[in-house]
């Protein structure tokens, strides 16, 4: 009976030390002026995305630590700017769907003894196509408009 009670309480308790652990790296980067270098090499993807740049810091934090952690980042960047379009919102929402938790991912693959390089490659230019795919069928969605799928169907009814 008691191990009901501590053992969710002991994984709280944990998963709370990760985050705060997390959180005090990603100030840790920003304090050391990591991050703008970080957004530089970062920079390609977010123009290949075509995507603003103000969502790259988010984008880095998700692709690296994780969807939780660039999720929240990424919900509290659309609050600050919203004047970015849906389209764009939804593009790196996706695209860090597909493309999420690279460094913890990568020290898994180690442990299992895969090439690191191979399995990047390969997750990263899949996660590049079905971006592309996505851009194309919201292309051909819309007739080429600035408008997002999700948008257009939902203002219909």
């Amino acid at each position: 009976w008691w191990q009901i009670v501590t053992i969710p309480l002991k994984l709280c308790f944990e998963l709370a030390v990760i985050v705060v652990i997390l959180y005090f790296f990603v100030a840790l980067l920003k304090w050391l002026k990591i991050t703008p270098i970080l957004e530089k090499i970062l920079s390609p993807l977010v123009k290949l995305l075509r995507v603003d740049p103000v969502l790259s810091s988010s984008l880095l934090v998700g692709i690296l630590l994780g969807l939780s952690y660039g999720g929240a980042l990424l919900a509290d960047d659309f609050k600050q700017h919203p004047d970015i379009p849906l389209r764009e919102k939804q593009k790196v929402t996706y695209f860090l769907n597909l493309s999420h938790s690279l460094l913890e991912d990568t020290l898994l693959v180690l442990i299992v003894g895969a090439n690191v390089v191979i399995i990047l490659g390969i997750r990263l230019l899949f996660s590049l196509i079905m971006m592309k795919f996505l851009d194309a069928l919201w292309w051909l969605a819309t007739g080429g408009s600035n408008s997002t799928i999700l948008y257009s169907h939902f203002s219909d009814s």
